[in-house]
């Protein structure tokens, strides 16, 4: 009798809601798992985030020296050239000689320059990769939290006070500021690698080069605030 009974309280306890709500959702340690694994990648994404925009400011500052020179040669050139339509024949030849060697230093610095453009390329690149996986830890943070409604809320912060969702907005802000730069860059590059004539428009195009008007103090700030926010700094 008492053996019958307790089969009916084990079978009634297998079939409450209790016991199929904890068949059937994760458990809170399976959600804690969950949370730090995207925390980890978080916190390397931010990493190579950061890295990244060192590295584009590295290699803008040395592309700013190679067209700088780049500017100069061509100015000698344009010089030399007039030098050598007028003077002695001796003098004249001097002059040739002295233009072939800057011309070659001009093929030089165009190729230290494409390569340099080359490497920018893939580090924009790359941010675009970075800013694809945030989005899609995002995703996958939001549609993962619908089985654990009564631990986490999609609003509740990652790190401190920033949600999953703020790091990806955040992040993508500073992205849109260094793809305006980008393109900008590149419209410069062009301006400046495709004339010989060295004049006041390719002075201003250098200043805008060094300048970048897109990379504000924002974007810099927002940057130091999310490796803040992860515990990076």
């Amino acid at each position: 009798m008492e053996s019958s009974k307790a089969g009916e309280e084990k079978s009634n306890y297998l079939l409450s809601p209790e016991r199929k709500s904890q068949s059937l959702s994760p458990s809170k340690a399976e959600r804690i798992a969950f949370i730090q694994s995207i925390k980890k990648k978080v916190r390397d994404l931010v990493v190579d985030l950061h890295d990244i925009v060192q590295q584009w400011k590295n290699l803008g500052q040395k592309s700013f020296q190679t067209l700088t020179s780049l500017d100069s040669t061509c100015a000698q050139l344009h010089s030399s050239s007039e030098r050598c339509k007028s003077g002695q024949p001796i003098a004249s030849e001097c002059w040739r000689n002295y233009k072939v060697a800057l011309l070659k230093l001009r093929e030089s610095l165009l190729e230290d320059h494409s390569e340099q453009m080359k490497q920018m390329s893939k580090l924009y690149i790359k941010m675009e990769n970075i800013i694809s996986n945030l989005e899609a830890i995002d995703l996958m943070n939001s549609v993962n939290v619908g089985d654990f409604t009564s631990t986490r809320n999609t609003a509740d912060a990652l790190f401190s006070s920033w949600t999953v969702g703020d790091l990806y907005k955040i992040s993508r802000s500073i992205v849109n500021c260094y793809t305006k730069d980008w393109l900008l860059k590149q419209e410069l590059s062009n301006s400046l690698t495709n004339s010989d004539i060295v004049d006041v428009k390719s002075s201003m195009l250098l200043s805008i080069w060094l300048q970048q008007p897109y990379l504000c103090e924002e974007a810099e700030f927002s940057m130091e605030g999310m490796l803040l926010e992860c515990g990076l700094k």
